[in-house]
C-alpha cells in the first residue's frame, strides 16, 4: 500500500520525459504527415537528425526540438 501512496503522490517533475530524439513514425504522428514527408523535410534540412548504432544498424532518429518548432510555426 505504501508503494501507491508514494506512486500517487509524485510530483510532475518526477514523472516521465518525453524522448528528445524521435524515430521517424513518432516524429510524423506528431507532425500529422506521413513517412515519407518527415524523410523529405529532413533532407531539405527542415528537421534536426541523427543516427544511432554502427554500421549498417544505424536507426534514424529525429529532434522533438526541431518538429516542436515546425508545429509553433
Amino acid at each position: 500500500m505504501r508503494a501507491l501512496e508514494i506512486a500517487a503522490k509524485a510530483r510532475p517533475s518526477e514523472e516521465r520525459k518525453e524522448p528528445r530524439m524521435l524515430p521517424r513514425e513518432d516524429a510524423a504522428a506528431r507532425l500529422s504527415v506521413c513517412k515519407a514527408t518527415v524523410s523529405r523535410m529532413f533532407n531539405a534540412g527542415e528537421l534536426k537528425e541523427c543516427y544511432l548504432g554502427p554500421g549498417s544498424y544505424r536507426s534514424l532518429r529525429i529532434s522533438s526540438e526541431s518538429v516542436d518548432a515546425i508545429i509553433r510555426g
